[in-house]
């Protein structure tokens, strides 16, 4: 079994977001993401797997191929494989945890140049 503390997490920054991988290699990827409202965001997409999401704290809003959701703590969302998104924090900061069945992230993340702005109200 492993344990792994929130204050040992180690973050690595990426185009409008931070990412932790807390447990290092395995039969999945998972990772802790943080989004800090105003933070230029482009989409990105995992074209090996479906990424499902649990959000711990804060909202915000998810794009997923050219269509809006909101997301608050302890919703949980589902990504389809290749799909273009990208989350918009509306509270100060939005954590998630992020789920891949894919073992290697590196290898399952294709960030592209397409700005994702705030929804419009």
């Amino acid at each position: 079994m492993t344990f792994v503390r929130g204050e040992h997490l180690s973050f690595e920054e990426l185009p409008g977001r931070r990412s932790a991988d807390p447990f290092g290699a395995g039969d999945a990827a998972v990772r802790v993401v943080e989004v800090t409202r105003g933070a230029p965001r482009t989409a990105h997409r995992h074209p090996h797997s479906d990424e499902y999401v649990y959000v711990v704290a804060g909202e915000g809003r998810l794009w997923v191929d050219g269509e809006w959701g909101r997301l608050a703590a302890g919703d949980l969302a589902r990504i389809p494989r290749g799909a273009l998104h990208a989350t918009v924090a509306t509270s100060p900061t939005v954590r998630l945890v992020c789920f891949f069945a894919h073992p290697d992230l590196t290898s399952n993340l294709e960030e592209t140049d397409l700005p994702i702005g705030e929804e419009e109200e």
